[in-house]
C-alpha cells in the first residue's frame, strides 16, 4: 500500500469522516450558570443522554459541555459499524451470569441497534445509514472452534445467530483467508460523525445548551447538587451531572483512574473505481471483523473507499512513532488480504481512544460516594449502539428514578483498582499479552497445517 504523504511530519491524524466536512462551530461556555443537569462529553453517549433527558423532562435545563468539537473523540472516529454485542462474547456472559441474563443482555444489544435506527428516523438525521451484516470471522482452526462453540450457545439460548460456511464466506469477505464465521443481525453502517452532529442538532432543537471548546477541570458533589468547573471559563451549579468521556476521561474525573484507555487505528483508501470494487469481491453492506483478541475489521463506505481498522491497540501515552508502526502493520495486512489493492493509495489514517474495564463490561450508573454524578463509558469497541441506548437508559434513570431493565453493566463500580503510577505499564502489559496471544494462535495454526501437509493428513 502507498500512503499519499510519506513524510511523518506531514501525516495528519484526520478521519475520513472529517476530511471534507465543514463543521458548524458551537458556542463556548463562559460565566456562571445553574442547571438541572450538566452533561460532560459531546460524543454519542453524552448527546443521547442530553437529548433523552429533555424529551423526558422538557422543563429541565440541560448543558452539554464538549472540550473540543462535537464528535471529535471516538464517536466520530470509528468505522461506523453498528451491531450487537458486548464485552468478551456470549460465552463469558453465560459463565458469569447464567442463561437468563446472557440472553437478556444480548437481546438488549440487538435492540440497541434498533434504538439508534429509530432515533435517526425520528430526528431525520442524514448519516448515510445502510442496512448491512456483521460477520465475525475465524482465520485459524482455534478461532473457528471458539466461534462454533459460541454458535451452539446462541442456539441453546434461542438467539438467532447464523453460521456462515467457508464457501459463502469467501464470496462475501472478498478472499479465502477465513474458515468460518457467525453473522450478527441487526446491523447498519453509518457515517458516525454525521450521526454525532445530527444528534447535536436534535439535542439543541429540544432545548439542550450545546457547547464546544468547554473543557471541564473539576466535578464535585456538593450539598444539594454538583459543581462543574471549567477553569477560567466559569462554572455550572447543577442538580446532577453525567460524565460521558469514555477513553478521554482525565484522571481527575470520577472513574478516570479506574478504566483503561487504549488507542485504536484505521486506514481508508481513496474511492475505488467500479472495476477495482468488482475485483475486490467484497459484498456491499457486509462488515467483516476477525476473531483475534486485537481484531481487524473492514467495510466499504458510501463513497466506495475501503475502511480498514484494527491491529494492536496502544497505550494513549504512546507517541506518533508507535502509531506509525501500527498503521504500517495495517497496510501490510490489508495488502496481504487484498493483493489487488497493494498499489491503491491510502487517503486517510486516523486513531481514536476507547476504554475498557478488567471484566470487559461497560459502566453505566451513579458514581459511588458522589451522589448526583453519573458515569457512562468503557464500551470496549461496542460503543456505537450501546452508547446511544445506554444514554437513553441513563436519562430515564435520572428523570424517573428507575429505567426498567437492569443489566450487568448498569452498575456503580468498575471492578478495577486505582492503579496510580502503575496505570501506564499495566495498560502496556495488557496490550502486549493479547497481541502475543494472537500471534501464538496464528503460529500454532500454521504449524498444524505444515505438519498435516508433511504427513499427508
Amino acid at each position: 500500500m502507498k500512503t499519499i504523504d510519506p513524510d511523518l511530519e506531514q501525516v495528519r491524524d484526520v478521519s475520513v469522516w472529517r476530511g471534507a466536512l465543514v463543521q458548524q462551530r458551537r458556542p463556548r461556555f463562559s460565566g456562571r450558570a445553574e442547571a438541572d443537569v450538566a452533561v460532560i462529553g459531546g460524543g454519542l453517549t453524552g448527546l443521547s443522554a442530553a437529548l433523552h433527558l429533555t424529551r423526558a423532562r422538557p422543563e429541565w435545563s440541560v448543558f452539554l459541555l464538549e472540550a473540543g468539537q462535537i464528535g471529535a473523540g471516538a464517536s466520530g472516529r470509528s468505522t461506523g459499524i453498528v451491531g450487537p454485542g458486548v464485552g468478551n462474547g456470549i460465552g463469558s456472559l453465560l459463565r458469569r451470569f447464567g442463561p437468563q441474563v446472557a440472553r437478556q443482555a444480548f437481546r438488549y444489544t440487538q435492540d440497541a441497534v434498533d434504538t439508534l435506527v429509530k432515533l435517526t428516523h425520528d430526528e431525520r438525521i442524514d448519516c448515510d445509514l445502510t442496512p448491512g451484516a456483521h460477520l465475525i470471522c475465524a482465520a485459524t482452526r482455534a478461532q473457528a472452534a471458539r466461534l462454533a462453540r459460541q454458535q451452539r450457545i446462541f442456539t441453546r439460548l434461542g438467539l438467532a445467530v447464523a453460521a456462515v460456511p467457508r464457501e459463502e464466506l469467501a464470496r462475501r469477505a472478498g478472499h479465502s483467508g477465513y474458515r468460518f464465521a457467525l453473522e450478527y443481525q441487526p446491523v447498519v453502517l453509518v457515517n458516525p460523525l454525521k450521526l454525532s452532529l445530527g444528534l447535536a442538532d436534535a439535542a439543541a432543537r429540544s432545548g439542550v445548551q450545546v457547547t464546544e471548546s468547554s473543557p471541564v477541570t473539576r466535578v464535585a458533589a456538593e450539598p444539594g447538587g454538583v459543581r462543574v468547573e471549567l477553569g477560567g471559563q466559569g462554572w455550572i451549579s447543577a442538580r446532577m451531572a453525567v460524565i460521558a468521556t469514555d477513553g478521554y476521561t482525565p484522571p481527575f474525573l470520577p472513574h478516570g483512574k479506574k478504566i483503561f484507555p487504549v488507542r485504536t487505528h484505521v486506514l481508508a483508501t481513496r474511492p475505488l473505481t467500479p472495476d477495482e470494487r468488482a475485483s475486490l469481491r467484497l459484498a456491499d453492506g457486509d462488515a467483516i471483523i476477525d476473531h483475534r483478541m486485537f481484531f481487524s475489521y473492514y467495510r466499504l463506505d458510501a463513497d466506495g473507499r475501503l475502511l480498514f481498522g484494527g491491529g494492536p491497540v496502544l497505550n494513549p501515552a504512546a507517541g506518533s512513532v508507535a502509531s506509525e508502526h501500527v498503521w504500517r502493520r495495517l497496510e501490510r495486512e490489508l495488502g496481504a488480504l487484498f493483493p489487488v489493492l497493494r498499489d491503491i493509495p491510502i487517503e486517510f489514517r486516523w486513531s481514536g481512544l476507547t476504554s475498557a474495564t478488567l471484566d470487559e463490561l461497560p459502566v453505566v450508573g451513579e458514581v459511588p460516594g458522589k451522589p448526583g454524578i453519573f458515569f457512562a463509558g468503557a464500551w470496549r469497541g461496542h460503543g456505537l449502539a450501546l452508547s446511544v441506548a445506554n444514554g437513553a437508559w441513563l436519562a430515564d434513570r435520572m428523570a424517573h428514578g428507575s429505567a426498567g431493565i437492569e443489566l450487568p453493566w448498569h452498575r456503580s463500580r468498575t471492578g478495577n483498582p486505582p492503579l496510580g503510577p502503575l496505570r501506564t505499564p499495566a495498560v502496556a502489559s495488557y496490550v502486549r499479552a493479547f497481541d502475543t496471544f494472537d500471534r501464538i494462535g496464528g503460529l500454532t495454526d500454521r504449524m498444524r497445517t505444515a505438519l498435516s501437509t508433511r504427513t499427508g493428513g
